[in-house]
């Protein structure tokens, strides 16, 4: 007892105890908004990441194929390609596994075979072969462009997220 006749009292009051678990609950959400935000982020790498993967294996078709691809009158530019399939017009698709075929046929059997790897990647994403100008003294180049739309994470007003769009894409230029 002290002199007032008071009993010292120790320990934390139920205050000093709700105070402190809205500082913990505070810090936990903090990190879960990170945690949350580093899963987003390392998905959009994963796919920025297959985008890149495609485009070098679309570039390797076109080297696999020089006869085709490096003359500049039989190959068509634009090329556009969907997961669905090459919307221009090569060649016939002739099963090249089964016969052989020729240059085109072969073009148009692996770009179809390709588009397939599309299906990587988030719905709606596109290819564009673009052949560059050609002069007498460089040889045949294209611009292997990929585009997707994904989701971005942004901080907004005072740390809340919002969520929005954006188109992404890649680009290789290749000489077959």
């Amino acid at each position: 007892m002290n002199r007032f006749g008071r009993h010292k009292e120790s320990g934390f009051t139920l205050i000093e105890a709700l105070i402190a678990l809205l500082i913990v609950m505070i810090g936990l959400l903090g990190v879960a908004g990170m945690q949350a935000l580093a899963i987003h982020n390392s998905t959009q790498a994963h796919i920025r990441s297959l985008a890149s993967l495609d485009a070098h294996g679309l570039a390797s078709i076109m080297r696999s194929n020089h006869a085709y691809w490096s003359d500049a009158t039989a190959a068509p530019s634009p090329v556009s390609i969907t997961a669905s399939g090459v919307t221009q017009n090569l060649a016939a698709v002739t099963d090249c596994s089964a016969t052989s075929c020729t240059a085109a046929q072969s073009a148009a059997y692996s770009l179809n075979q390709w588009a397939q790897a599309l299906q990587d990647l988030p719905s709606g994403a596109t290819a564009t072969i673009t052949r560059a100008a050609v002069t007498s003294t460089s040889p045949s180049a294209y611009l292997i462009t990929l585009r997707w739309t994904e989701k971005n994470m942004k901080a907004k007003n005072q740390g809340v997220l919002a969520a929005s769009t954006a188109t992404a894409s890649t680009s290789l230029v290749v000489q077959p």
